[in-house]
C-alpha cells in the first residue's frame, strides 16, 4: 500500500498509528507543516520501502527504531529541525540505496559503518552540523559503490585521505 499526502497544508504530529498499516509499502508526507518527532512506531513498518518526510517542520533526533525497516530503499528526512546524531542502526539497512538527511541540525560523525551499506548510492547529509575526519568514514569505502555523496556546509575537518580514491573503483 501507498500512502501519500505530500505537499499539502497538513499540520500537527505525524500519528504512530501509522505503523499500523501492516501492508505500507510508502510513506510521502513531505512538503507540508508536520510538526514534533519522527514516530518511532514506524520502525515496525516490515514493508516499509519508501519513507519521505522531509520538508515539513520535524523536531527531535532520528529514532534508531528506523534501522529495523530492513525493505526500506530510500529514506528523505531533508529540510527540518533534526538533530542528534545519525543512528549507528542505519547500517542494518541494507537495501537502501538513497539516505537523505541534508538541511537539518545533526552532530556528531557518521556511522563509520555506511560505507558498508553496499547498496548505498546516494548520501546527502549536507547542511548540518556533522563533524568528524574524512578518513576514518571512508576507511570502510573499498566495496562501496557510492555514486553522490554529498558532506558540503559541515565540519568536517582533518586532510583529504587516499582512501578516497576507492570511491570511483566500483561505480
Amino acid at each position: 500500500m501507498e500512502f501519500s499526502a505530500g505537499n499539502n497544508q497538513l499540520e500537527g504530529e505525524i500519528p504512530g498509528s501509522l505503523a499500523e498499516l501492516t501492508n505500507l509499502t510508502t510513506l510521502d508526507l513531505s512538503g507540508n507543516r508536520l510538526a514534533g518527532s519522527i514516530p518511532s512506531e514506524f520502525g515496525q513498518c516490515s514493508k516499509l520501502q519508501g519513507l519521505y518526510i522531509g520538508n515539513n517542520l520535524l523536531s527531535g533526533t532520528i529514532p534508531a527504531s528506523l534501522g529495523g525497516l530492513g525493505s526500506l530503499v530510500k529514506l528523505n528526512l531533508t529540510g527540518n529541525q533534526l538533530h542528534g546524531s545519525v543512528p549507528t542502526s542505519f547500517s542494518n539497512l541494507k537495501e537502501l540505496s538513497h539516505m537523505d538527511l541534508s538541511f537539518n541540525d545533526l552532530d556528531g560523525q557518521l556511522p563509520s559503518t555506511l560505507p558498508e551499506m553496499l547498496n548505498l548510492v546516494g548520501l546527502f547529509v549536507q547542511h548540518n552540523r556533522i563533524s568528524g575526519c574524512l578518513d576514518q568514514f571512508l576507511s570502510n569505502s573499498v566495496s562501496w559503490r557510492i555514486e553522490t555523496l554529498n558532506l558540503s556546509h559541515n565540519m568536517i575537518n582533518g586532510e583529504l585521505p587516499a582512501s578516497i580514491g576507492n570511491l570511483s573503483v566500483n561505480t
